[in-house]
C-alpha cells in the first residue's frame, strides 16, 4: 500500500501505523479464538480453515475501495496468522499435510492470477469499445 493511494500524506500518515496496529489486535484475538477453536474442531480443520481465510481475506484486500475496508480486512488477516500460529504443533511432522497445503497456495495463486487477467481483459475491452 502506498501511503498516496488513499492520500495518507500529511496530517493521515498515522494511519499507516495505525493499520499495522489493527492487524496485531487481529493476531491477538486470532491466537486466542485459534485455540479454542483448534480444541473444538481439531486443529486440522482449523488450520486448513486459517489457510483458506487467510487466502481470501488477502486477496479482498488487494482490491480494497478505502483505508477503513483495508484495516478492517488487516484484522483478519492478522486473526488468520494467530490462528494458524496457535495450532501448529511444533512435536509432529506433517508430512502429507504440508503437501496438502502446498497444493491449495498453488491453486489460489492460480486463481487469484486467472482472475486478475480476467478483470483486465474485462477493463481494457471496456475502455477500448466505449
Amino acid at each position: 500500500m502506498s501511503e498516496a493511494e488513499w492520500s495518507l500524506v500529511c496530517e493521515l500518515r498515522w494511519l499507516t501505523a495505525t493499520i499495522t496496529s489493527i492487524q496485531f489486535v487481529g493476531l491477538l484475538v486470532g491466537a486466542v479464538i485459534g485455540g479454542q477453536s483448534g480444541d473444538y474442531f481439531g486443529r486440522k480443520k482449523t488450520l486448513y480453515g486459517a489457510y483458506f481465510l487467510h487466502a481470501i481475506f488477502n486477496v479482498i484486500a488487494a482490491y480494497s475501495i478505502n483505508w477503513q475496508m483495508f484495516a478492517a480486512l488487516r484484522f483478519f488477516i492478522g486473526a488468520m496468522v494467530g490462528k494458524k500460529l496457535s495450532n501448529l504443533d511444533m512435536d509432529r511432522s506433517y508430512g502429507c499435510s504440508v503437501v496438502v497445503v502446498v497444493v491449495v497456495v498453488v491453486v489460489v495463486v492460480v486463481v487469484v492470477v486467472v482472475v486478475v487477467v480476467v478483470v483486465v481483459v474485462v477493463v481494457v475491452v471496456v475502455v477500448v469499445f466505449y
